[in-house]
């Protein structure tokens, strides 16, 4: 059974998510980011429609309703916490999951969401479940129409204006492919006669 008597908060922005391809590249399932593009408009968005391409899920009301520290599968809790920054005492209601629960999202009473992985540090990372949900939504629709440039072209017309704003950000980061080559112009061959 886990207790949260020292779960804590860091309170600096990292979003943990997927690798974008070439886009934006991480070595394992998720990797986390420190940069990400800015949204213009964020909306709640219904995860129940998001094609996770992690197989992430939303948790029912079941695990907002266990007492702190309760853990039935006696794995990875994935239920409610208390946790402590700044003299402020921030309740956690998990509502969204990895299907490993290799790392689990949390909304803060303070209307902050939060992550946690394989510890009880709460990591911040979206100032909003509108931010957090736009932001998953997009970069599940990206994982796999934008894993090339040849592919982004082919679905230039299918991206919403969000999420081409997304992938202008990341391509602005990227240095341009090098020009081609220029084929060597052929040299003539000495020949005997050449002074």
């Amino acid at each position: 059974m886990s207790h949260y008597n020292n779960a804590t908060i860091n309170p600096n922005f990292k979003w943990v998510g997927v690798g974008l391809s070439f886009l934006r590249q991480c070595s394992n399932t998720y990797g986390v980011f420190d940069d990400v593009p800015p949204l213009t408009n964020p909306q709640v968005v219904d995860l129940l429609e998001v094609a996770s391409p992690t197989s992430c899920y939303v948790l029912d009301e079941s695990y907002n309703q266990r007492a702190e520290g309760e853990n039935p599968q006696g794995t990875f809790d994935v239920g409610p916490a208390t946790a402590y920054f700044d003299g402020q005492t921030i309740q956690m209601k998990p509502f969204y999951d990895d299907q490993q629960s290799c790392v689990s999202w949390y909304v803060g009473s303070n209307g902050k969401v939060y992550f946690a992985a394989s510890s009880w540090t709460f990591t911040y990372c979206a100032s909003s479940l509108a931010e957090f949900t736009t932001r998953v939504s997009i970069e599940s629709a990206l994982w796999s129409m934008a894993s090339s440039r040849k592919r982004i072209q082919e679905n230039k017309k299918k991206f919403t204006p969000e999420q081409l704003e997304y992938i202008d950000y990341y391509l602005a980061k990227i240095p341009p492919p090098p020009p081609p080559k220029e084929a060597k112009k052929p040299q003539p061959n000495p020949t005997i006669n050449d002074p």
